[in-house]
């Protein structure tokens, strides 16, 4: 995860979130999440940063998710080793 600091910016405290996977080492999936506006923002322009991707990185996949405001995501509770219970964060929400 990467925070991005631009103070004074729609994006300060937006966050890149990349998953790369052990199976399929050329596939990447990119996640931004961001306040409502930046999450808007983002999903605005997908399209072009999407095709950079795929000029610039042509053997890479990069499966580009749509854009989630930080609002969007939930907490999912797991129990922990001798029943108490934790926070995890990351769970999607609809």
């Amino acid at each position: 995860m990467v925070a991005l600091r631009m103070p004074g910016s729609v994006f300060d405290g937006a966050e890149i979130h990349l998953t790369t996977f052990d199976t399929a080492k050329m596939v990447f999936q990119l996640q931004l999440v961001g306040s409502a506006e930046a999450a808007a923002r983002f999903a605005a322009h997908l399209a072009s940063l999407e095709k950079a991707f795929k000029e610039r990185h042509r053997n890479l996949t990069i499966e580009i998710k749509r854009p989630k405001s930080k609002g969007s995501l939930k907490y999912r509770v797991k129990k922990k080793k001798g029943g108490k219970k934790g926070k995890v964060r990351g769970k999607e929400g609809a």
